[in-house]
């Protein structure tokens, strides 16, 4: 009990070994068992990590977890953000040169982007027993049961 802590040089860098464990797509029981039973060809340990505890060493896996939601939502954001003024300058020369269908398809690709695109039009010429037929099996027998049991 009651090892020395880490500074924060250390714990950095075994946050950074378990980010590349799970981006490895190592586990967290498989990280657990690779962090405490390491070993060299010498049987020595391979981590200097000093008796580490299961509980520490789930830590670790929390702060890499943290780690990954913050590079997604910021990487999201930006990826987004630059998507779109990709799509206005290809929009804006598609105009100039007068591609209108260039233009039209930027429009689309910056409207699906941003969850706006227009919701998908059904055939009007179509009955509703051609449509039916068109569905999966497994979901028409799903559709079949609920009509039956609300009758």
């Amino acid at each position: 009990m009651g090892g020395r802590r880490c500074n924060s040089a250390e714990l950095a860098s075994r946050v950074t070994l378990v980010v590349e464990l799970i981006t490895a797509g190592f586990r967290s029981n498989e990280i657990l068992h690779y962090i405490s039973h390491a070993k060299n060809s010498e049987g020595k340990y391979k981590l200097d990590w000093h008796d580490i505890s299961e509980r520490q060493i789930k830590f670790y896996i929390q702060k890499a977890n943290v780690y990954f939601r913050s590079k997604a939502d910021i990487d999201r954001r930006k990826a987004t953000g630059r998507a779109i003024i990709r799509y206005q300058n290809i929009y804006k020369v598609a105009l100039r040169d007068k591609e209108y269908y260039t233009a039209i398809r930027a429009l689309e690709r910056m409207d699906k982007i941003m969850g706006i695109e227009a919701p998908i039009k059904l055939d009007k010429s179509i009955t509703i027993d051609e449509l039916f037929e068109k569905l999966p099996d497994d979901f028409k027998k799903e559709v079949l049961e609920e009509f039956e049991a609300e009758v």
